[in-house]
C-alpha cells in the first residue's frame, strides 16, 4: 500500500456530501482559513442535471487551445481521482493529493469541522490552482448548487445546463425545487447561460433578484453534445470578453467530449447517462446514428439512481 492508496482509500471511506440541511457555513468557515483560494483566480461555474461536465470540459479546452493556463475541477472521475482536478488537461499528481489532504485534515482538526469527500476533494482543487497560478478556472458543481460548497466562489459567469430529477432525497422530488437549487449559483450582477432544458421559474426569479443577465441558448437537438457545445459556445461569447479566445480553438475546443460520452469504441457505444432524462437523450441519439439497428444494453447504476424509470425506456420499443 501507498501513502496515496492510504489516502484515497480513506477519503472513501467518509461521507460523499452534507445532508438535506446543509449550508455553506462549513465551506465558507474552510475558505476564510485558506484566505480564500478559491476567489485567487477568475472562475467560471456550471451546474445542471446533464451536461455539465461536457460544457465545463469544452469551455477549459477552449481557455486551454487560446494560451491560458486553466484549472478543470469536474466530479465524479472515470478512471482515476486525479482526474477530477487538472491543469491544462494534466492530472494533480499523486504527491500533491497527499500533501494537500494531510494538509486540510489538520485544518480540519483544528477548526473541529468535520469534512466530507467532496469538500476535502473541493478544497484540494482550489488550492492546487492557486499553487498552479492558473489564469482562470472551470468549476463543476457536485450536487445542487446553492448548498454545494463550491458555490464560495465568485465566478465571473455561470452557466445551468439542464434541469431533471436527480438526488431528490436531497435536492427535491419536484422540477421546480431542483431548479431552485441550481439557481443558487446565480450571483449578483453576474452573467447566466441557460441551456433550453433549463427554464425554469426559479432561475429567473434569482436571476432577476440579483441583476444577473440571462443568455439563453436556444439549440434543441436529437444529438445531445449538440445542445452541449452551443451552451458551451454562448458560454465562451461571454468568457471572451475577459479572455480573448481564438477562432479557431473555439471551434477545436467545442469539438471535444469527455470520455464515455457517447463514445464509440468498434461495435460498443460508452456513455455515462444515469437518469431518465439522460437515458432518453442517449436513446435519441443512437437513433439518429443507428437507425433500424438491434441494440443490447449493459447497464448499472448508482443506488441513488432513478434506475427503474431508466429501465423502462431502455425496455421500450417506440422511444424514437
Amino acid at each position: 500500500m501507498t501513502r496515496y492508496t492510504d489516502t484515497i482509500d480513506y477519503l472513501y471511506s467518509l461521507p460523499s456530501f452534507q445532508n438535506r440541511q446543509a449550508t455553506l457555513d462549513r465551506a465558507e468557515a474552510v475558505d476564510l482559513a485558506l484566505d480564500f483560494p478559491s476567489r485567487s483566480y477568475p472562475t467560471i461555474h456550471v451546474a445542471g442535471s446533464n451536461g455539465k461536465g461536457s460544457v465545463a470540459m469544452k469551455i477549459m479546452k477552449t481557455l486551454e487551445l487560446s494560451g491560458y493556463r486553466v484549472g478543470l475541477y469536474t466530479s465524479p472521475h472515470l478512471v482515476s481521482y486525479r482526474d477530477r482536478i487538472l491543469v491544462n488537461s494534466v492530472p494533480i499528481s499523486e504527491e500533491e493529493v497527499v500533501k494537500g489532504i494531510e494538509d486540510l485534515l489538520i485544518l480540519s482538526q483544528n477548526l473541529k469541522i468535520p469534512l466530507t469527500f467532496f469538500e476535502l476533494t473541493t478544497f484540494l482543487g482550489f488550492l492546487y490552482f492557486k499553487k498552479q497560478q492558473v489564469d482562470v478556472a472551470v468549476i463543476e458543481t457536485g450536487l445542487g448548487g446553492r448548498f454545494d460548497c463550491t458555490n464560495v466562489i465568485c465566478p465571473i459567469l455561470s452557466v445551468i445546463t439542464s434541469i431533471s430529477k436527480e438526488h431528490t432525497a436531497i435536492l427535491g422530488r419536484e422540477l421546480e425545487e431542483i431548479a431552485f437549487q441550481k439557481a443558487g449559483i446565480i450571483k449578483r450582477n453576474t452573467p447566466v447561460v441557460l441551456g433550453p432544458k433549463a427554464r425554469y421559474q426559479s432561475i429567473y426569479d434569482q436571476a432577476h433578484a440579483l441583476n444577473s443577465p440571462l443568455l439563453l441558448s436556444k439549440k434543441i437537438s436529437h444529438f445531445f453534445d449538440e445542445e452541449n457545445s452551443e451552451i458551451a459556445r454562448l458560454s465562451l461569447q461571454e468568457i471572451a470578453l475577459k479572455f480573448p479566445l481564438q477562432p479557431e480553438a473555439i471551434e477545436r475546443g467545442l469539438a471535444v467530449r469527455p470520455p464515455c460520452r457517447f463514445e464509440r469504441m468498434q461495435n460498443v457505444i460508452f456513455d455515462v447517462a444515469h437518469n431518465p432524462e439522460a437515458i432518453f437523450s442517449l436513446l435519441q441519439a443512437l437513433h439518429l446514428f443507428f437507425p433500424q439497428r438491434q441494440l443490447r444494453f449493459l447497464v448499472g447504476f448508482s443506488k441513488d439512481k432513478d434506475y427503474g424509470s431508466c429501465l423502462e425506456l431502455l425496455a421500450y420499443r417506440d422511444w424514437e
